[in-house]
């Protein structure tokens, strides 16, 4: 625990006593609560704040519950600034007219705005059959995977073509090493991850929000680097849906 911590807590504990002892002369408070909540203070609240301050420095923000819907290429598209990365199988969540829009939109408005798409190989068919086998029971599930793939990089190259200068700042490469997680990396300032597992959607999972990935000490950091070696060996997407070269 670093010495900016330990003072930022005491300092803490020093002014939520303070704020007590200014309430208890307005209002009538029993001696035995007065000392409890004043040992509470003391102890519970440095405690509290080291441990929010730990998290911190690794960059842990929070985890949301799948219900908060909080992994939202939509929604980030219309808050993040300067650019959205996502790491996937098919981004198929993108495959609707609104997500489109804000695409296209954010191209248009904000010329310096990047997006970077990573989808799984639609080729790789014998890992995909073993991928869908093992989290619906179904291998032909994979057919299902691999059209929403090409839906995505359809619409992606149809989006590029109709935007002209615009549209190369979106950009669809394809990977072949079967993803564990999903993840988008916003502004590169957050990372947000969620996984795949057995029986259930990432939608359908808790999401991890991370931040500071510049800073090594993050644990953003890994994950923003894992997603530049993947997007530097991965196969650049040309006009012909049906084939990638290096």
């Amino acid at each position: 625990m670093d010495k900016k911590t330990i003072v930022i807590s005491l300092l803490l504990g020093v002014a939520a006593n303070i704020l007590f002892a200014a309430l208890v002369r307005i209002t009538s408070v029993p001696q035995y609560i007065s000392w409890g909540l004043t040992g509470v203070l003391l102890l519970i609240l440095p405690l509290f704040s080291v441990y929010y301050f730990q998290l911190k420095k690794y960059g842990l923000v929070r985890v949301w519950e799948a219900r908060n819907s909080k992994f939202s290429l939509g929604q980030h598209l219309l808050t993040s600034e300067r650019s959205l990365y996502f790491l996937g199988v098919s981004a198929r969540t993108i495959m609707q007219p609104q997500v489109e829009a804000a695409i296209r939109h954010k191209l248009l408005t904000n010329h310096e705005y990047v997006i970077k798409l990573l989808l799984f190989d639609r080729n790789e068919t014998e890992k995909l059959r073993r991928r869908a086998l093992e989290e619906t029971g179904d291998p032909d599930t994979a057919d299902e995977w691999a059209e929403s793939m090409l839906a995505t990089i359809q619409m992606v190259l149809r989006i590029k073509r109709s935007l002209g200068k615009a549209g190369e700042r979106v950009e669809i490469r394809t990977y072949n090493s079967f993803p564990v997680f999903r993840m988008l990396i916003v502004d590169e300032r957050r990372v947000l991850v969620n996984f795949y597992a057995a029986g259930r959607y990432p939608s359908h999972t808790a999401c991890l929000e991370l931040r500071n990935p510049e800073n090594t000490t993050s644990f953003a950091y890994c994950l923003h680097k894992h997603f530049n070696e993947l997007w530097r060996d991965a196969k650049i997407v040309n006009d012909d849906p049906s084939a990638t070269t290096h």
